[in-house]
Protein backbone atom coordinates (compact mmCIF):
# COMPACT_ATOMS: atom_id res chain seq x y z
CA UNK A 1 0.00 0.00 0.00
CA UNK A 2 2.87 2.40 0.50
CA UNK A 3 4.24 1.61 -2.64
CA UNK A 4 1.30 2.56 -4.38
CA UNK A 5 0.35 5.78 -1.93
CA UNK A 6 3.52 7.54 -1.59
CA UNK A 7 3.64 8.27 -5.36
CA UNK A 8 0.25 10.05 -4.91
CA UNK A 9 1.50 12.47 -1.98
CA UNK A 10 2.02 15.53 -3.73
CA UNK A 11 -1.57 14.89 -5.73
CA UNK A 12 -2.93 14.93 -1.72
CA UNK A 13 -1.49 18.05 -0.86
CA UNK A 14 -2.22 20.27 -4.11
CA UNK A 15 -6.10 18.78 -4.32
CA UNK A 16 -6.69 20.44 -0.84
CA UNK A 17 -3.95 23.39 -0.61
CA UNK A 18 -7.04 25.50 -0.75
CA UNK A 19 -10.39 24.34 0.07
CA UNK A 20 -12.56 21.74 -0.55
CA UNK A 21 -14.08 20.55 -3.81
CA UNK A 22 -12.16 23.00 -6.10
CA UNK A 23 -9.06 20.95 -5.55
CA UNK A 24 -10.79 17.58 -6.37
CA UNK A 25 -12.71 19.41 -9.00
CA UNK A 26 -9.65 20.66 -10.43
CA UNK A 27 -8.02 17.38 -10.95
CA UNK A 28 -11.11 15.60 -12.25
CA UNK A 29 -11.45 18.89 -15.11
CA UNK A 30 -8.20 18.59 -16.00
CA UNK A 31 -8.45 14.77 -16.73
CA UNK A 32 -11.64 15.44 -18.92
CA UNK A 33 -14.25 14.32 -16.48
CA UNK A 34 -16.20 17.27 -15.46
CA UNK A 35 -16.37 21.14 -15.97
CA UNK A 36 -14.35 22.98 -13.85
CA UNK A 37 -17.49 24.93 -12.08
CA UNK A 38 -18.23 25.86 -8.67
CA UNK A 39 -21.31 27.38 -6.38
CA UNK A 40 -20.56 29.78 -3.96
CA UNK A 41 -19.45 30.35 -1.19
CA UNK A 42 -16.94 27.99 -2.69
CA UNK A 43 -14.57 29.23 -4.89
CA UNK A 44 -12.17 28.12 -7.58
CA UNK A 45 -8.42 27.48 -7.31
CA UNK A 46 -6.38 30.30 -7.38
CA UNK A 47 -4.47 30.37 -10.54
CA UNK A 48 -0.84 29.34 -9.55
CA UNK A 49 -2.34 26.31 -7.87
CA UNK A 50 -4.41 25.33 -10.67
CA UNK A 51 -1.17 25.53 -12.76
CA UNK A 52 0.77 23.18 -10.41
CA UNK A 53 -2.24 20.47 -10.70
CA UNK A 54 -1.53 20.70 -14.87
CA UNK A 55 2.15 20.33 -14.03
CA UNK A 56 1.43 17.34 -11.74
CA UNK A 57 -0.62 15.73 -14.29
CA UNK A 58 1.96 16.20 -16.96
CA UNK A 59 -0.44 19.11 -19.15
Amino acid sequence: AKKLNDPLLKAYDLMFAENNPSGVKAFMFEQGLIQNEVRLPVVPLSGGLHDAIKKYLGK
